[in-house]
């Protein structure tokens, strides 16, 4: 049978690596490292030192037996995804015996997935697949999203549109009322200066008017016209 290994006999043993090299160097074993290799002859010594050293004659038992357990996980594929993980418990039973009583030792190895109700070993591990995003709907929600950013930005530029024109608007009533302002201002100063051109020509304009006239009625009834227009431009000279 292969040697075992310092580490290896600590996990078969159950007992820490480092407190096992203590014992061992105690027993006056070579090892000191957890690779070295431990044979046989001197798991027989060591035996037999920690029989001595928990007080044990040479009457007692003559054999030993470690028993180990290992733990593995197995996961199992299901139907729709889900899969399922069961827990697989591996015992080990070694038994060791003195050479001069019974053949060397005696390994038993049970590999099978525990499954007995009273102690809670199997587990079942429920695994589901991440939901994958359907093509169709994300591109509906980037046109969603498409739509409302222009919309948006068609009301800012309404609203934009519209503020200007109101302003433009209120510059134009603000021209119309200031030219119209101008326009009455303007006729009143050229009604005021016509009744001031005729008023400068005074009394004397006015008495020469009706000496004319008086002249002009004395003559023919013939010279009407030539009369009304000499005293139309005698009136506006």
């Amino acid at each position: 049978m292969a040697d075992t290994t310092v580490k290896q006999l600590a996990e078969i043993v159950g007992t820490p690596v480092d407190r096992l090299l203590q014992q061992m160097q105690e027993a006056g074993l070579p090892q000191k490292e957890e690779g070295d290799a431990v044979d046989e002859a001197q798991k027989e010594s060591l035996l037999a030192f920690l029989k001595r050293a928990h007080g044990e004659t040479e009457g007692g038992p003559k054999k030993i037996t470690l028993k180990r357990r290992t733990l593995s996980t197995v996961k199992a594929g299901g139907s729709a995804g889900r899969g399922r993980t069961v827990n697989v418990e591996v015992r080990k039973k070694r038994t060791y015996v003195r050479r001069e009583q019974a053949p060397p030792e005696v390994e038993t190895e049970d590999a099978a997935p525990v499954t007995a109700p009273a102690e809670p070993i199997i587990e079942e591990v429920v695994e589901t697949k991440p939901e994958q995003l359907d093509p169709e709907a994300v591109r509906r929600a980037a046109h969603i999203a498409a739509e409302k950013e222009a919309e948006a930005k068609r009301l800012e530029a309404e609203e934009r549109a519209a503020k200007a024109k109101a302003e433009e608007e209120a510059k134009a009533r603000k021209a119309a009322q200031e030219a119209a302002k101008a326009g009455q201002a303007k006729t009143g100063e050229s009604g005021k200066e016509g009744d001031d051109r005729v008023s400068s020509r005074g009394p004397e304009s006015g008495g020469r008017v009706l000496s004319h006239r008086k002249t002009l009625q004395i003559r023919a009834p013939g010279a009407q016209v030539h009369r009304e227009q000499m005293l139309f431009d005698l009136r506006f000279t």
